[in-house]
């Protein structure tokens, strides 16, 4: 029954982005608002939570129904691929938690859209002393350096970050995405593409994160190991720009109505 209800609501997500999404794929490349407009469609339509838990208010994709949604939202557009997959992300990482109260006390708003989470984790990869740790004290955790990349500030209220702690594991916990005196952020930077989706950076002083908002610890190479299954995951994307570019194709022929140009992109589906 729960496979059925979920084809059931994959068929309707691509419904939704094909005809609502798509036609404003160039708006939501530049506005900020016409992203923010998406994003609250997809939680009207109970897409912000598919990898939670249904007791949680998510969907509980499975691993090739989730990679479907991702190909397809990265067809019909790309920024909002993006930023969403941010969101997606934080929700897989706190429902695969032991951390039941705080489950319970983020999830829900999470999946309904009440609330929405980036993630902190690119500090991770960079060689050498840690650019953000994490030192435990009574109560909890204080954090200490930098957040090099952050995606979706004036979007995201929350942030699952990731830090080395003195023992070389890697603690993940929930922080709110706002200015204070112990996260100081930078002005949104200049990118090549989708700077829209408001990519930051920020300084982490003396952050104080109590115990109730961690998710675990974990061994730490795990963003290598993560990063070697990730380089498999990205693939929808890939594929979902792919036949975005094919759909441009068949455009061109339903107005210029050249034959080649049909049998290219009938080939290059076929390659697909």
């Amino acid at each position: 029954m729960l496979a059925m209800q979920q084809n059931e609501v994959l068929e309707q997500a691509e419904e939704f982005l094909f005809d609502w999404v798509r036609p404003r794929a160039q708006e939501m490349d530049v506005s900020l608002e016409a992203l923010k407009e998406g994003l609250s469609e997809l939680a009207n339509r109970g897409l912000l939570g598919l990898r939670a838990d249904p007791e949680f208010g998510g969907r509980g994709f499975p691993d090739a129904a989730f990679r479907r949604f991702q190909e397809t939202i990265a067809r019909c557009s790309g920024a909002l691929a993006f930023v969403q997959t941010q969101h997606q992300s934080a929700v897989s990482f706190l429902n695969r938690s032991a951390n039941d109260a705080l489950k319970r006390r983020f999830l829900p708003k999470w999946c309904s859209g009440e609330r929405m989470s980036g993630i902190a984790f690119s500090q991770l990869r960079k060689a050498g002393a840690p650019v953000l740790s994490a030192k435990r004290v009574e109560g909890g955790w204080v954090l200490d350096g930098k957040m090099p990349w952050v995606t979706g500030y004036g979007i995201f209220q929350d942030c699952v970050v990731a830090a080395y702690t003195k023992d070389q594991r890697t603690w993940f916990g929930v922080v709110q995405l706002a200015d204070s005196d112990s996260l100081v952020f930078s002005p949104v930077m200049r990118l090549a593409s989708m700077e829209v989706g408001q990519t930051v950076s920020a300084e982490v002083r003396e952050c104080f994160v109590s115990e109730e908002d961690v998710l675990y610890l974990k061994e730490g190479n795990w963003i290598h190991n993560n990063d070697m299954l990730n380089i498999a995951l990205q693939s929808p994307f890939a594929l979902g720009c792919a036949a975005a570019g094919i759909d441009v194709m068949r455009g061109v022929y339903e107005k210029k109505r050249i034959e080649a140009i049909t049998r290219a992109a009938d080939v290059l589906e076929e390659e697909l």
